[in-house]
């Protein structure tokens, strides 16, 4: 009977309950889509920087990372098919070496960094054929170079171009060689595609003299989510004092600092909007509570239970929360799909800042549906909070001056 009551109460001013859904919906819609871009521009960030090439983990020689020189390079031997067999969650383990150089033409130099890998087994994360805009992914026995697209720009290289390379290698040895340009490949984060230089890991350890050592070994894992524990049970096989294993976490901190920081803005951005839409639900309460003023003086005077008169208005306002919550769910999850395959593209001063921070010039709103199922049980328990001004309005209501009124 109660819930009937409700129901028709609810649609018998027709205008009123759609101004109470019409604010739930559109603080469900706003706060989802905000925070859906948020945190899929975040997880962009990280697959551009850290799975595309960093690797969510990496294992160096002990000290490597406090002096990250070639002359502390690591002797790889058996270690990655060890760590394979081993740890079942890791789905692969790669050397490389790097080191800085000079990158030279005929007429231009540009500082790059040079980096030994094995591309065929790392195009799982790699994906350098879907990156290419030109030639071709070299072969493991080539003596060939991949350019990123900003530095073969800034040199003015193209395919099957000569590169010059010239730096220090393994213990002070000259490196020096001279590499026919095969590909050219653009990668997502401006940063690595203004000084990345790739060779096959054989050559590379050839040009620096470094034979048979790897400057780090990349890890390839199936599930980012279980990072942490991978690391320690990886960690738990190794010789720690021979070396040492860290996580994109602390190769990158500068990243994870800005995004926490900005992430901390973001999460003051939600809150101000769910102030919004407090002050909104409240203020359709409260105009209800002032239109039926005179409907519950009416009811209490003819005898009916204070108590079912509560139990009937807190079901309408149930009601109404549910429905606004969720149609903000059904509006807001196809926008937050469309954006996800649909990233909104920066150009001008918009698209400088982004990558002035290193950042594709883009915002892309995560695909996961616990975004709108959050966000509407928050603004739902938000709206049943307010309610409860409607109990204390009735329970302190006296028949005789709210008829007079």
């Amino acid at each position: 009977m109660i819930l009937k009551l409700a129901w028709r109460n609810i649609w018998r001013n027709r205008r009123r309950s759609t101004i109470t859904m019409s604010s739930i919906l559109f603080g469900v819609f706003f706060a989802v889509l905000l925070r859906a871009l948020q945190l899929g521009t975040y997880d962009r960030i990280i697959d551009n920087v850290v799975s595309s090439f960093i690797g969510y983990a990496q294992i160096h020689a002990h000290g490597y990372w406090d002096d990250p020189v070639l002359d502390n390079a690591l002797e790889q031997g058996s270690l990655p098919e060890e760590i394979t067999s081993s740890v079942g969650e890791v789905r692969g383990v790669f050397p490389r070496i790097e080191s800085f150089a000079l990158c030279a033409t005929e007429t231009k130099t540009e500082g790059g960094l040079i980096v030994g890998l094995e591309a065929r087994r790392e195009e799982p994360m790699l994906g350098l054929e879907d990156k290419l805009v030109a030639g071709e992914v070299f072969q493991a026995d080539d003596a060939a170079v991949l350019l990123a697209a900003g530095l073969a720009r800034n040199l003015s290289l193209s395919v099957g171009d000569t590169l010059v390379v010239l730096g220090q290698g393994y213990h002070g040895v000259t490196a020096a060689g001279k590499y026919p340009v095969c590909g050219i490949v653009k990668f997502p984060s401006p940063d690595m595609n203004l000084r990345l230089v790739l060779l096959p890991l054989a050559e590379g350890q050839r040009l620096f003299g470094a034979e048979g050592l790897a400057t780090s070994l990349v890890l390839l894992i199936d599930e980012p989510r279980h990072l942490d524990a991978v690391v320690a049970q990886v960690e738990a096989g190794l010789d720690m004092e021979r070396y040492e294993i860290r996580s994109w976490r602390q190769i990158v901190p500068e990243l994870l600092q800005t995004i926490q920081a900005d992430n901390a803005g973001g999460l003051i951005m939600v809150l101000i909007l769910y102030l919004v839409i407090v002050f909104g639900i409240f203020g359709t309460l409260l105009m209800m509570m002032n239109e039926r003023e005179f409907e519950f003086g009416v009811l209490l005077s003819v005898g009916m239970n204070r108590g079912k008169l509560i139990a009937t208005t807190l079901c309408e306002l149930v009601i109404l929360a549910l429905m606004g919550v969720g149609a903000g769910m059904v509006v807001a999850y196809p926008v937050q799909r469309y954006f996800h395959h649909n990233p909104i593209r920066f150009s001008g001063e918009g698209g400088e800042a982004f990558e002035s921070f290193g950042w594709e010039p883009l915002m892309v709103a995560t695909a996961d549906p616990m975004i709108p199922l959050t966000h509407a049980i928050g603004v739902l328990i938000l709206t049943l909070l307010l309610s409860l001004y409607a109990v204390v309005k009735i329970r302190r209501l006296h028949p005789v001056q709210a008829m007079r009124r």
